[in-house]
């Protein structure tokens, strides 16, 4: 992991950086830091894992040296079952985000304790994550008053979470990646509920929307930040105006969105802008989402230099696409669910860059089988072997220089 990352996670420690040692054990990432003599969780790998047994102690030449938390997202490892928390951990934790993990926690732990599968504080005031969330209800306890990031991750769509009006604090991000209801029931908490959409008390951050939204869309003005995850329930959306105050560096929406006919963004807006039948950001270097009807001819502009995650997301009208020679990263996955894509015209000197998700980067593997990719002459052999482009069954270099 980056020093600069590990630095705006760890500041409020005053750790110092450049005194810190990165090693691996059974598959488990983990730092040392020599001046602290403590140990933190960085990563848990890829691999499947049915129980996972954080240890309390390792030994770090010669020496025995606590375990006492993570660093933020180390949880990510989506195919772990279950998770033991040693007595030690906890005392520096950051969110887990680990979709249907079961916790388990030692019972001599200060600062953590986990009921059924879900981690709360040891006094039960905070619930940091659950297990995946089957069919039917979830009460969350009435000790609990805050809820922490990526708590429901992971859940079914037939899950259904009811929140007391003990609880006075939700992360903005608590249901990314949830798909389940929320009945929130706080009167004097940090969140309002207006017209079935989730704000926090001040209405500067949009979290969720609960329901289904049956045609047109409007984020209020004065929003300024919209939560990952917070379109997950929202169904498909005919019109999206996008406010004034929105701010696209606070916010990662645009994923959780399953479908949108056409997206507009108000006049003023100093962060994005719209640009044909795409939604950009203001310098045009990202391209953020493609309205749901495209025409079947899009090319992209040579100013955009990165193509966000799903950007193109069920745009089953696109029937061909055309990049042109620039250096363009790609998202995974920028096209997923272009249905009726047919032809991909690559006029780049270079194969395009694509992200660690490769076999999905550009088109999921349904579309992508009836695709063909067009290179310039010459330059089949290379996109052939790159990890993500390679993929294509279909690739012809007929584009003259």
């Amino acid at each position: 992991m980056e020093k600069t990352k590990l630095y705006s996670t760890l500041k409020e420690r005053n750790y110092d950086i450049d005194n810190m040692e990165q090693f691996e054990v059974d598959g488990i990432g983990y730092i040392f830091y020599r001046d602290s003599q403590e140990l933190l969780l960085s990563y848990l790998g890829s691999e499947p894992i049915d129980e996972l047994h954080i240890p309390a102690y390792l030994n770090v030449e010669g020496k025995d040296y606590p375990v006492i938390g993570n660093i933020e997202l180390s949880f990510m490892n989506d195919q772990i079952k279950k998770v033991y928390l040693p007595k030690t951990f906890g005392e520096f934790f950051l969110p887990v985000a680990n979709p249907g993990c079961y916790y388990v926690v030692d019972n001599e732990n200060p600062c953590l304790m986990a009921v059924d599968g879900v981690l709360y504080s040891k006094d039960m005031s905070i619930l940091y994550a659950t297990p995946a969330l089957g069919k039917g209800d979830f009460y969350v306890p009435e000790t609990v008053s805050q809820i922490g990031r990526y708590a429901f991750r992971g859940s079914e769509e037939q899950s259904r979470v009811l929140i007391p009006s003990s609880v006075t604090h939700i992360e903005y991000d608590a249901f990314d990646d949830f798909m389940g209801e929320v009945l929130y029931d706080g009167k004097d908490g940090n969140c309002v509920i207006e017209d079935n959409v989730l704000y926090n008390k001040e209405k500067t951050v949009l979290m969720r929307i609960l329901r289904p939204v049956e045609g047109d869309f409007s984020v209020p003005e004065g929003i300024e930040a919209i939560a990952g995850g917070a379109f997950q329930k929202a169904g498909i959306i005919n019109k999206l105006t996008l406010p004034t105050s929105l701010d696209i560096e606070n916010c990662n929406f645009f994923p959780s969105i399953q479908g949108v006919d056409e997206i507009e963004i108000a006049e003023g807006n100093q962060s994005m802008i719209k640009n044909g039948n795409a939604v950009y950001t203001k310098d045009m270097g990202e391209l953020l989402r493609a309205d749901g009807k495209l025409p079947e001819r899009f090319a992209l502009p040579e100013k955009v230099q990165t193509i966000a995650e799903i950007a193109f997301c069920g745009c089953e009208s696109l029937k061909e696409l055309t990049i042109p020679n620039s250096e363009i990263f790609f998202s995974s996955p920028s096209f997923s669910g272009c249905s009726n894509l047919t032809d991909i015209y690559c006029h780049a000197e270079y194969v395009p860059t694509c992200d660690d998700e490769s076999n999905y980067c550009v088109i999921d593997g349904r579309s992508r089988s009836g695709c063909t990719l067009h290179v310039l002459k010459g330059m089949k052999e290379e996109y052939s072997h790159d990890d993500c482009w390679g993929l294509f069954e279909n690739i012809v270099d007929d584009i003259e220089e």
